[in-house]
């Protein structure tokens, strides 16, 4: 299944497998105020000198706005499942569907 995507590689994916609904979501490459392809020339110029080396950690020069925006998503989308008067369902048709309770 690797070939699959990184879904399928996730901690959401042991939840799908027995129909439970999660958010996956995944950081990109686009950054707001740079051009298309700085965040991909940014990553590998990383990936190349501190990937897996004792330099990798968290740098206090890195702009973290759009991880909080991230957060703060997922917050949001928390709280409205939370707060629903129905469970979450899969979209019809979606390979998950109907797994709830099969197990």
């Amino acid at each position: 299944m690797s070939d699959r995507g990184f879904f399928y590689r996730s901690d959401q994916f042991n939840f799908a497998k027995v129909g439970v609904p999660g958010a996956y979501t995944h950081g990109g490459l686009d950054f707001v105020g740079h051009p298309k392809g700085w965040g991909l020339e940014q990553r590998a110029k990383w990936e190349a000198t501190h990937y897996h080396q004792p330099s990798d950690h968290l740098d206090d020069s890195w702009n973290i706005e759009g991880a909080i925006d991230d957060v703060r998503l997922l917050f949001f989308l928390g709280a409205e499942v939370g707060d629903a008067n129905a469970m979450p369902r899969w979209k019809k048709g979606d390979e998950f569907e109907g797994r709830r309770g099969q197990e």
